[in-house]
């Protein structure tokens, strides 16, 4: 069952994977993972604030997958909750240090909450930690950043 609601969601069929995935939860409800994955497709449907929750519960069932945490932080800082989502990626970056992703997406939630300096200090982490700055800037507001940050 998750594997075919894996499969919607990959073809963009979201309601049709949320109906799936919560048939799966009901039979593996201790999955964090199928949370995880459900909660994925609340944001891409931009029910942001569910998106949170289910990602809530899987934190709950596994609170070491820093993975979780930062696709916490990024429904914060789509809801414009910079506070939270730095919270968030600040979590995930105690689980894995060594993951530009957590640092970018930290560094655009600072710029977003008008944190310059603590902003360009988290883009400097992620570039010496790998980000590629020629081909990962996808995002104005990374753009900007980078820009700010030079």
């Amino acid at each position: 069952m998750s594997v075919k609601a894996f499969d919607l969601r990959k073809s963009e069929k979201y309601d049709k994977a949320i109906d799936l995935y919560r048939q799966a939860i009901k039979i593996e409800p201790d999955n964090p993972r199928l949370f995880f994955d459900l909660s994925d497709c609340y944001s891409r449907i931009n029910q942001l604030e569910q998106a949170i929750v289910t990602l809530d519960t899987a934190i709950l069932l596994d609170n070491s997958y820093a993975g979780f945490y930062n696709n916490r932080g990024l429904n914060y800082y789509k809801l414009d909750n910079d506070q939270n989502a730095i919270s968030a990626f600040r979590w995930a970056i105690q689980l894995d240090s060594n993951n530009w992703l957590f640092y970018a997406n930290m560094a655009l939630a600072y710029y977003s909450g008008k944190d310059q300096e603590d902003a360009c200090n988290a883009l400097r982490t992620a570039k010496r930690l790998g980000l590629d700055l020629t081909n990962n800037v996808d995002q104005d507001e990374l753009t900007e950043l980078i820009k700010l940050c030079e």
